[in-house]
């Protein structure tokens, strides 16, 4: 295989499935900036260069039906808060299924954070299923904070840009991404609140 065939099949991989990224957006009371708009446009672009859509419920920008009521600076650091935050969106949920809750707040790592260095959060392991927090008050140059946060909601990990690469991945940290790798795509379309039909899944319901 040659150089540009090698990048072909690894950078310009088209997914062949109908397959929609189902994403629930939320907003703390007290997220008085909403980044949304620009967030999602930037992670619906680079999906659909790879065969992958969009499916956001309710929309943008920051919606008063699924908005929290929640005005506290959460602390990513205290379990306590952060559940308590994702049990709001839960009830607002009612209950469903395969799909991405991503909550815009604003967060600090540590108490009284004033730098809001850290763009986005995904948590995996807080005794419910897996769910995003974007940063209401920090915005990455590129946009794509919220496509690398549901890179790791997917199982991807960080993917530094290597001495040889011509760009950069999403999943890397460096400030102009537009790369997107195979097993990112396809990790992606096989995740839990990806799937080729557009309507979600009640707990206790078959489908």
């Amino acid at each position: 295989m040659t150089e540009a065939e090698l990048w072909k099949a690894l950078q310009e991989y088209v997914h062949p499935g109908n397959v929609k990224v189902r994403l629930m957006l939320f907003w703390t009371s007290n997220a008085d900036s909403d980044p949304s708009q620009r967030l999602v446009a930037a992670a619906d672009k680079l999906l659909k260069e790879h065969g992958l859509g969009l499916d956001v419920r309710p929309g943008v920008p920051k919606q008063a039906a699924t908005t929290l009521p929640y005005s506290r600076v959460v602390l990513t650091g205290n379990d306590d808060q952060v559940k308590e935050v994702r049990q709001l969106a839960d009830t607002a949920l009612g209950g469903a299924q395969s799909i991405l809750p991503v909550i815009f707040c604003p967060f600090g790592e540590v108490k009284g954070a004033t730098s809001w260095s850290t763009n986005g959060v995904t948590f995996k392991d807080l005794g419910s299923p897996t769910f995003v927090f974007i940063n209401s008050k920090v915005q990455s140059a590129d946009g794509l904070t919220l496509l690398h946060e549901i890179g790791h909601a997917a199982g991807r990990g960080h993917v530094p840009m290597g001495p040889t690469d011509k760009i950069a991945n999403f999943m890397s940290n460096e400030s102009t991404r537009t790369g997107v790798l195979r097993a990112q795509v396809i990790d992606i379309a096989n995740a839990f609140f990806a799937n080729a039909s557009a309507g979600m899944v009640k707990s206790g319901s078959k489908k």
